[in-house]
């Protein structure tokens, strides 16, 4: 035991198991490992395994109700701010749409791009607003900053 006194070492070995990376988008989260999984089906080549205690569970735990919390509380936020439909916001599809006098706004992503006619009243909420109204589930609005 490289720490002797750390929680983790001082623990009996019925009080902790082992757990893997789930398929959740949190790095923290972790699924755990029954004793009776067979290994070929569980771990795989160059994967991190932990050795858990019921207290790392119960930290994971209100570490992940800790951050539903705020999705929530930034979802609620934006939706209080979205102040127009989200198909008032109208995609630039042709040159003949450029007007000098109307209000753009460029969305830049990771696989593209995209301009937008706004008004000037438009909001950040709207934008996101309108992302996923026309996304959808690829974007819930909890992802968009």
């Amino acid at each position: 035991r490289k720490f002797p006194t750390a929680r983790l070492s001082c623990a009996a070995e019925a009080e902790w198991g082992l757990a893997v990376k789930d398929e959740s988008m949190l790095v923290f989260s972790k699924r755990p490992v029954a004793d009776d999984d067979i290994i070929t089906n569980v771990f795989y080549d160059r994967q991190d395994i932990w050795a858990m205690a019921d207290w790392d569970w119960a930290e994971m735990r209100a570490e992940i109700a800790r951050l539903r919390k705020v999705i929530v509380d930034d979802v609620a936020h934006t939706m209080r701010n979205v102040r127009h439909n989200p198909e008032r916001i109208v995609p630039v599809t042709s040159n003949k749409q450029i007007v000098p006098s109307q209000s753009y706004v460029l969305l830049t992503g990771w696989f593209k791009q995209q301009c937008c006619i706004v008004q000037p009243e438009f909001t950040v909420a709207d934008i996101k607003a309108y992302l996923h109204h026309k996304n959808g589930a690829r974007m819930p609005i909890e992802s968009l900053d």
